[in-house]
């Protein structure tokens, strides 16, 4: 269970939005580490937020990644709370991607 705090922000440089998660250097478990080193191995793929910056500053571990948009949970809720069928199998189908994608990252 991770037990740091998630912010939102903002690239200056870059001009997009970010995801800014802390965890304390004094936690005995590397949650945040792990994570980093997990992105690092997928690589850039669709439906995977790209690492901007993993590092330990005033006693935090802190890793920054850039945010894939809205959740899945707001655009239902946004939508009336019902998908089209449509919706539905473009989501299965992303989905389906996304596991034969890691599934090969891990055989291969």
């Amino acid at each position: 269970m991770f037990l740091g705090k998630i912010y939102a922000g903002y690239d200056t440089v870059s001009g997009e939005d970010i995801a800014i998660k802390f965890e304390p250097q004094s936690s005995k478990h590397l949650h945040l580490e792990n994570e980093y080193n997990i992105y690092k191995s997928i690589g850039n793929h669709i439906g995977v937020p790209r690492l901007k910056w993993f590092g330990q500053e005033h006693n935090q571990r802190v890793l920054v990644l850039s945010l894939l948009g809205s959740s899945l949970e707001n655009i239902f809720v946004a939508s009336g709370c019902r998908f089209k069928l449509r919706t539905v199998l473009a989501i299965a189908n992303q989905m389906v991607c996304s596991v034969c994608f890691y599934y090969c990252i891990v055989i291969f």
